[in-house]
Parts: structure tokens; C-alpha cells; sequence
């Protein structure tokens, strides 16, 4: 009888060292469509780490792969749907290297303007990545003019634009109190080339907490 008992554990541990080495089979070498069926679950689930790690794999075992195009743009969209920006760009900025084209770059460059203006929610906590992205517009302007996009892309424009205007309203109170006359003249010159230099401008809200850091 203890015989049999011992038999039947040793049976069991084998069962279960099969299945373990099953599931390690099963993470790698998988067709494109599978992989990508994974990254999409794991993107319902909420688990964005794991889809990253099975774009890696899809990536590493089917660089061929037409898929390779929707789970850059699926991932894209969900790390932007997540407020990652930097992520959601990453993935853009490979489907531009892989499968740039004319018929394709003015809208993903749109959508690298949308992560870069939805990323900046305190702006004036940096001044220098603000310029960046309204550097971003200017650019997207003067190689589409026409676009389908111009509409949202001036509208972003103006936003920042007028964000900068306020930042640089307040770097120059600063330079006031600290007496820094060279830099108090280098601010109002700024303000005064702004488009908004004569428009009345109302400053947005802040509640204390926020003030502490701003």
C-alpha cells in the first residue's frame, strides 16, 4: 500500500513537471497571430508589461511579420490610453523606422505631437520640453500645410504658446525680486514678441497645494 502511495506522488510530480515545461515551451516560438493575440489579451487585462514583453517576442521571432504594423500602433494607442507618452511615442517612432511611408508619416507624426501635448499637464515644470514639442509643431506646419491635421495641430499650438507666455510672465517677476537686470530686460522682450502681448490673459487657478510647487 505505501508502495503505491509513493508511486502515485512520483506520478504526480512527473504530471506536474510536463505541464511546468509545457507553459515554458509555450513562450516562445509562436506564430505572429498568436503573439499578437497575446498582446491584446494582455492589454484587455490591463497588463501593459507583459504585452511589451510579447512585442519583444514577436518582434525577435517574426521581424517580417505584417503584424508587427498593428501591434506597434495597438501598443501605441494603449500606453497613450494609460497617460505613458513616452511609450506610446517609442512604438511610433518604430513604425516610422520600419514602415514609414509618404502615405503614413503625417499621421503618425500627428499622433506623436498628440502624446507629446496630452504628456505636457504641468508645463510650466518644464519650460524646455514645451519648446520642444511647439518646435514640433512649427515643423509639422511648414511640411504639411495643408493637412487634415492643421486644425488640432494650431490648436495645441495656441495652448502651449499661451502656456509659455504665462511661464515667462512669471520667470520675469522673478528675476525682478532677485535683481537680475540683464535677465529682467531678456523677458520682456520675450513677452513682448508673444502674440499674446496684447491680449488681456487671465490666469488659470491653482489650489495652495499646487502653488507650493509651481
Amino acid at each position: 500500500m505505501k508502495k503505491n502511495i509513493i508511486l502515485a506522488l512520483i506520478f504526480s510530480f512527473f504530471l506536474i513537471s510536463c505541464a511546468g515545461k509545457k507553459d515554458l515551451f509555450d513562450d516562445y516560438n509562436l506564430s505572429d497571430k498568436a503573439w499578437l493575440e497575446r498582446i491584446i489579451n494582455n492589454i484587455k487585462k490591463d497588463r501593459l508589461d507583459d504585452a511589451d514583453n510579447d512585442y519583444i517576442s514577436l518582434y525577435s521571432e517574426h521581424i517580417n511579420s505584417e503584424l508587427l504594423k498593428s501591434a506597434m500602433l495597438i501598443l501605441a494607442n494603449a500606453h497613450s490610453n494609460e497617460g505613458e507618452y513616452l511609450l506610446a511615442n517609442y512604438y511610433l517612432d518604430e513604425y516610422l523606422k520600419l514602415f514609414g511611408s509618404k502615405q503614413n508619416y503625417e499621421w503618425i507624426k500627428y499622433l506623436k505631437i498628440k502624446n507629446a501635448y496630452s504628456s505636457l499637464k504641468l508645463p510650466n515644470r518644464n519650460q524646455y520640453f514645451l519648446l520642444d514639442v511647439i518646435k514640433l509643431i512649427q515643423d509639422f506646419k511648414f511640411e504639411y500645410p495643408n493637412s487634415q491635421y492643421i486644425f488640432l495641430i494650431r490648436h495645441y499650438e495656441s495652448k502651449l504658446e499661451l502656456a509659455n507666455y504665462i511661464l515667462n510672465k512669471d520667470i520675469l517677476k522673478l528675476y525682478k525680486r532677485m535683481g537680475y537686470e540683464q535677465s529682467v530686460e531678456v523677458y520682456k522682450q520675450r513677452l513682448e514678441n508673444s502674440n499674446f502681448n496684447d491680449i488681456k490673459v487671465i490666469k488659470g487657478y491653482l489650489p495652495w497645494y499646487r502653488k507650493i510647487f509651481e
